[in-house]
């Protein structure tokens, strides 16, 4: 009896500990996990975490960051899930800040205060369509973010989706922390494109989050604070003394960024003329060779346009293989490492020779696909494909380029070492720049990244162009295509008389069986006449 209850006082005692042990050992996994946030991401692009360029800003806060989330909770999908999103991503922030980042998630509907708190921050209520007993219908909704450090604050006022939510937060974090802007200069004078100019103002807004813009004309001293400067698609010649003025700059050691068009085209009529701008000098001083011909490239964009067919006019929709799509980058380079595909139309290739411009290196930032070809003619007819094209030289061509190194005094100046290295980005297309193109998000992020690089600023690059794809099909021969589609429209038929067939057999074999077993139909018969069964004898 004593053994009895001594051993069940050993099973409670170890029983009970055992318990005691897993409440603790949970409550400290609890406790770390959180203050140290951790998961590992396998999506593409890593959507799902943060990048190298947050956790740099988040590295050098030096005060505490209070993020304040207005969001109404339990809305519908897909609001819902943005905020579920919205939590794993902020807890990424919380663990790589190494406690300078505080999370308030705050019900507005609480109170009236709390309210009153989200519009003094700039944080309004929204109305938006959500599916509600089997009905759709408006709420008022809050979905915003406030970032307040230093006694600075950064607002998003309205959360409406999260492929760039953190671009848009880190962004704003970057301003509190560090609330100078670097200054781009962007030449005037010569038709370019420049942020003074309000038919400009698509291309220029998304730039002035994050930079500050001015206009410079090179007749006069460029000012003193502008850390690079840029020529956006002139259309007049550039005189002596303005290229002796960028000469001049480049030797100093800044950077210098040029988009420009060697031929403008006619997109009424098609065709392309010849332009004269007088930046052949320039190039020819840094070993570059840019011909009056396009790039034509089977990887090009679809375009629409319509057709007269007789009395009626058709839409078609057809390759334009005078707009290539590059998706081949330096990976090198950070401001075009994590793009995957960019629009380029009517580009140039650009030729480098090492035999002039003595002390510079080039590097191709982008290229076009080894199904390209230079074309020389002024016709650029929509209604060509690229079979009939592939007859000049061949690709792939370098189409976006940069020239480092200590570039050589101009002409009639003093003998003076440059300070440190500098600077060209030649990009061989303006017409990135033009309305029918411009408004591509891919383009965008590749001309910001473009202009932030050019201020030794690198820590927004990798975050831009986050979460954007371009994944091409692999160009096939006219037998493989053929092969495919026959093989596609075939290959269900045949799986279908294949799995009959199988059956068929399966059966015949199971009957095979069956009478090996059995014998046949009227053998059986016989044999149950034969033996019948017996009769049951009753009480």
């Amino acid at each position: 009896m004593a053994q009895e209850l001594k051993a069940k006082v050993r099973q409670l005692l170890f029983s009970g500990l055992g318990t005691l042990l897993l409440i603790g050992s949970l409550a400290a996994v609890n406790g770390i996990s959180y203050y140290v946030y951790s998961r590992m991401d396998f999506s593409a692009g890593h959507i799902f975490s943060i990048s190298k360029g947050t956790r740099h800003i988040l590295s050098k806060l030096t005060d505490n960051l209070i993020v304040k989330v207005y969001f109404t909770p339990n809305l519908p999908p897909p609001y819902g899930l943005n905020e579920n999103y919205l939590r794993d991503l902020l807890g990424e922030y919380k663990s790589a800040a190494h406690g300078h980042v505080t999370i308030e998630f705050l019900d507005p509907n609480m109170s009236q205060k709390r309210k009153d708190d989200a519009q003094a921050l700039g944080i309004s209520p929204v109305q938006v369509n959500v599916m509600a007993k089997d009905k759709f219908e408006v709420t008022t909704a809050y979905m915003g973010i406030a970032l307040l450090y230093k006694g600075r604050s950064q607002v998003i006022p309205f959360l409406q989706n999260t492929s760039d939510l953190e671009y848009q937060i880190t962004s704003r974090i970057k301003k509190l922390a560090d609330p100078v802007l670097p200054t781009v200069g962007f030449v005037i004078g010569h038709g370019e494109r420049n942020p003074g100019n309000p038919s400009d103002a698509n291309i220029f807004a998304p730039l002035r989050e994050d930079l500050n813009l001015k206009t410079v004309n090179l007749s006069s001293a460029i000012p003193a604070d502008v850390s690079a400067l840029w020529i956006l698609g002139p259309t007049q010649k550039f005189k002596d003394p303005e290229i002796q003025a960028l000469r001049t700059w480049l030797f100093s050691g800044h950077s210098l960024g040029i988009l420009f068009n060697r031929r403008s085209v006619n997109f009424q009529a098609f065709y392309s003329a010849p332009m004269s701008l007088g930046l052949t000098p320039l190039l020819k001083d840094w070993g570059l060779d840019i011909p009056n011909g396009f790039v034509v490239d089977a990887q090009s964009e679809n375009v629409e346009f319509q057709q007269n067919i007789g009395q009626y006019v058709a839409t078609r929709i057809q390759q334009y293989p005078y707009i290539p799509v590059a998706t081949h980058f330096s990976q090198s380079n950070p401001a075009v490492e994590h793009l995957q595909g960019v629009t380029l139309p009517f580009v140039h290739p650009i030729f480098a020779s090492t035999s002039t411009a003595s002390g510079l290196k080039y590097k191709s930032l982008a290229d076009s696909s080894p199904n390209s070809w230079l074309k020389n003619s002024y016709s650029i007819q929509i209604a060509q494909s690229s079979d009939n094209l592939a007859k000049d030289k061949r690709g792939p061509f370098s189409l976006a380029g940069l020239v480092s190194g200590k570039f050589p005094a101009p002409e009639g100046a003093p003998s003076l070492t440059p300070h440190k290295e500098a600077r060209a980005i030649v990009v061989a297309t303006a017409y990135v720049l033009d309305s029918h193109f411009a408004n591509r998000q891919t383009s965008a992020v590749f001309l910001e990244n473009l202009f932030e690089w050019s201020c030794e600023d690198s820590d927004l690059l990798s975050i831009r162009g986050k979460g954007m794809t371009y994944r091409p099909l692999r160009p096939l021969s006219d037998k493989m295509r053929l092969f495919v589609k026959y093989g596609m429209i075939l290959f269900l038929p045949f799986i279908l008389l294949a799995y009959g067939g199988l059956r068929y057999r399966r059966q015949i074999k199971r009957r095979r069986r069956m009478m090996a077993l059995y014998g046949s139909e009227p053998a059986r018969e016989n044999r149950d006449a034969q033996n019948p069964e017996p009769t049951p004898i009753s009480s």
